[in-house]
């Protein structure tokens, strides 16, 4: 069984400056339950609004198509072992995204899906659950057409003034190789297909903006 651990510590590398002395904990501050999740992806945002940031963990990485979840923060810094919320949905998930892509408020999440439901011989696809008024849509609203990727961040790439979505290409566990892609925002809609495609194949793990 798999558990999900939170240090609330900032780690820091044995740099001139830092004290090699300084007492880091040894273990967790908090634990997940043991729910058999191997998370893959994780976000911090305040997704039901009460001022306090909650944890989103995409889940897959031990190749089996397992739930989006969420703890919330119970108010106080800490959360709940077992998830609060969890998508209806399962896939291989990879990484996630997490922002206000449509400009109503509230944090959305983006997850890539490095590959399909018949496992590596399917590709995988691009996410989006919206947050609807502090809750997250049960089943994404947008599903991009198939393809590998492991990985997305938010940006704006058009200078528009809102968050396109950048995602890797590639399946790294077996090196399925697939384009890196952009998906333009257009007013907190997106079209399946994306807008700009990479010149060459790869697979990477991840993906940011500069």
């Amino acid at each position: 069984m798999k558990k999900f651990m939170l240090f609330y510590s900032v780690f820091f590398l044995s740099l001139p400056g830092f004290s090699q002395n300084i007492p880091y904990p040894v273990v967790p501050d908090w634990e997940s339950s043991p729910e058999g999740h191997v998370a893959t992806g994780l976000g911090l945002a305040d997704i039901n609004g009460d001022g306090w940031k909650d944890i989103i963990v995409a889940n897959g990485n031990d190749i089996h198509r397992q739930h989006l979840v969420v703890y919330y923060n119970r108010g106080d810094g800490s959360f709940n072992p077992v998830p609060d919320w969890e998508s209806q949905d399962i896939d291989y998930h990879g990484q996630l995204a997490v922002s206000d892509l449509n400009a109503d408020g509230w944090p959305d999440v983006a997850v890539s899906v490095y590959i399909g439901p018949e496992g590596f011989s399917s590709p995988g696809k691009l996410k989006i659950y919206f947050n609807n008024q502090g809750v997250l849509e049960d089943e994404p609203s947008f599903v991009s057409y198939d393809y590998y990727t492991f990985s997305c961040a938010m940006g704006d790439a058009d200078g528009d003034g809102d968050l396109d979505i950048a995602t890797t290409g590639g399946e790294p566990y077996q090196s399925l190789d697939d384009y890196g892609k952009i998906f333009y925002n257009n007013n907190g809609t997106f079209s399946n297909l994306p807008q700009w495609t990479s010149s060459f194949k790869f697979s990477s793990l991840d993906v940011d903006f500069g």
